[in-house]
Parts: C-alpha cells; structure tokens; sequence
C-alpha cells in the first residue's frame, strides 16, 4: 500500500506539471489567435475536439504512443486541462474595448507592447477564470491517470475501490478536493492583485 503522504506528493507533482505547462501553451496559444485569425480557427477548434474526448479516452490513446508511466499521465493532464486557458485567454485579449487598443497604438506600441500593456491586465480575469477551472479539471483527471501507472492519489482511490473499502477511497479523493480548493483560492487571490482597479 503506498504512504498517503508520497501519493499527495506524486499527486501535486502530476497535476501542476501537467497544469503548468498547459497553462503555458493555453496562454501563448491566446496570444497567438489574435494575431492570426486562421491561429484562432485551427487553436479553438482543435483544443474544443479534443476536450470533447472523455478522459478514459484520452488516457487508451496515450499509452500506444507513451507506454505508461509520470510522462503519459501528465501529457493526458495537459491534453484535458488546455481549452479553458486557450479559451478564456482568447476571448479575454480579443474582446478589449477597441478605445484602449486605439489609445496604445495612438501612443505608438507595438502589437507585443500593446498585447503586455493594454491586453493583458485588461485580460486578467477571463484568463484567471480559465485557470481556475483548469487547475479542478487537472485534479480530477490526475486521479484517472491512476490506470497508465501514474500512481498518486488515484493509486488510493484505487485501491479502495478493489477492495470495496469505503474509507481507503475517501482518504485518496479528500485530499484531491482539499488541493483543488486550495489552488483555487490561490488563484482567486493573485487574480484580485493582478487585475487592474478600474
């Protein structure tokens, strides 16, 4: 049986790997749809395709290509947490009212000036809104990855489960909620400091 203290720590390692790097992409591919509108077409329209995939899914297509194991279990995360931040991130740098746009190319910004000075902060809380709800998708899925020998939380859950062992299952899933409330306070916090008082 795996110590609950080594699954909550393969269990974070997993989910903000995955939540991370996701948030990465998510956010560059943001940036990316508004300065290409063909990026937005192919970006959202992919990204919608495969958030549409169900987990399980998404983790027997993996393991052909990956084998199992940490790698797989985080690239399903990542694959399952990147529409909202893509999303979110879209439509909160393309839906700036166009006065401050017009006022920052007035002033003579670049479009990266303009996207760093203007866009963003203006952008803070759709794109926060999208990591919050990535940052519970990525708990939740990290669990399922279990089955690709992630180990971890699910690992717990698991083997409750096979064992019809009600207790063993809750102390692997209250963990998992205890750290994705915990993350989306952290979260709401830095949002309410980033974003602009206006």
């Amino acid at each position: 049986m795996i110590s609950l203290e080594l699954a909550i720590w393969q269990h974070l390692v997993l989910v903000y790997s995955g939540f991370f790097i996701s948030a990465g992409i998510g956010i560059i591919g943001g940036v990316l749809t508004v300065r290409w509108h063909i990026m937005k077409t192919l970006l959202l329209s992919g990204s919608s395709l495969l958030q549409s995939i169900p987990a399980f899914t998404i983790v027997s297509l993996v393991v052909p290509f990956l084998g199992i194991g940490f790698v797989p279990a985080v690239v399903v995360v990542i694959v399952t947490t990147l529409l909202p931040v893509l999303r979110n991130t879209s439509i909160g740098l393309s839906t700036i009212s166009p006065v401050y746009i017009d006022a920052s190319e007035g002033m003579g910004f670049t479009f990266f000036q303009t996207m760093r000075y203007t866009r963003f902060p203006l952008a803070i809380r759709p794109i926060f809104a999208g990591l919050r709800l990535s940052s519970i998708v990525a708990n939740s899925v990290a669990i399922v990855t279990v089955f690709i020998g992630s180990g971890g939380l699910g690992a717990v859950v698991l083997e409750g489960l096979v064992r019809y062992h009600t207790s063993s299952i809750l102390t692997g899933i209250i963990p998992a909620m205890i750290i994705a409330l915990g993350a989306d306070i952290l979260l709401s916090k830095a949002e309410e400091r980033l974003a602009p008082k206006i």
